[in-house]
């Protein structure tokens, strides 16, 4: 997965800094 994956990671590197 690479379409939502950036967004994903994007939401959980924010949501757990």
């Amino acid at each position: 997965w690479a379409e939502w994956n950036g967004k994903y990671r994007d939401d959980v590197r924010r949501f757990i800094k």
